[in-house]
């Protein structure tokens, strides 16, 4: 492995390496490829390409992987695209391990580009230092939400119990404290609908609300993972 030259097809990193952050062939840069080990590269550049070197690897430490232990999967409803861009940016730093755009029955029209989504996800995952960008799936409704994901799920709403400040407990009393983790789903702009209601119900999903007032979609969304995520 130490020693091996490869290529990387992707003009925008060559054009971040080279004219943003000015490096030259023989500095090196880390990269990550989704696993464990991050790679410890040389740079060489070429007049038409940029080469690498691998000269080493370097485990990462358990807290620059993921600022929690924890699987969380959210589950939300599709809100305006620049709010929800913005969702996936923050959460993706906060270690979130999926995002899933949510059709309800209040949902905002339907403008999302996953592949823009999952590039945004991916430079955060770099700039908060992880080593696994969150999957990011294509738009769901909410009935194919409810059948096709099995793991256990918590709900927010204004209208929910208030939410334990012991999220440990949490876990343990919705998850049995299972690895499979924990999904929260999350409503648009003016809640979730009647319809969105009966469906939890029927399916006995626990519904949860913060003690703080009223928040926009995007604010709830950042604080909630922060508050299942860091404990």
């Amino acid at each position: 492995m130490s020693g091996e030259m490869f290529e990387i097809n992707n003009p925008e990193l060559e054009h971040q390496l080279i004219h943003v952050f000015r490096m030259k062939t023989g500095d090196e840069v880390i990269l990550f490829d989704g696993g464990e080990v991050d790679y410890v590269v040389e740079i060489f550049v070429e007049r038409k390409s940029v080469r690498f070197k691998i000269t080493g690897t370097t485990p990462q430490p358990p807290l620059v992987r993921g600022v929690s232990r924890r699987r969380v999967t959210l589950f939300m409803s599709v809100i305006k695209k620049d709010n929800f861009e913005m969702i996936v940016e923050k959460v993706t730093e906060l270690g979130v391990s999926e995002i899933v755009p949510v059709v309800t029955e209040r949902s905002q029209k339907i403008n999302l580009n996953i592949d823009r989504l999952n590039k945004i996800a991916i430079e955060a995952t770099e700039q908060s230092g992880q080593s696994m960008p969150p999957k990011i799936h294509e738009v769901m409704t909410l009935d194919e939400v409810l059948s096709n994901f099995t793991m256990p799920k918590i709900v927010f709403h204004t209208e929910g119990e208030t939410f334990h400040k012991n999220v440990s407990q949490v876990f343990e009393t919705t998850i049995g404290g299972e690895s499979d983790g924990l999904g929260i789903l999350v409503g648009p702009e003016g809640g979730w609908g009647n319809l969105d209601l009966d469906k939890f119900k029927t399916k006995n999903i626990e519904m949860f609300s913060l003690d703080v007032p009223v928040l926009r979609a995007e604010t709830a969304a950042i604080i909630l993972c922060y508050t299942v995520l860091v404990d």
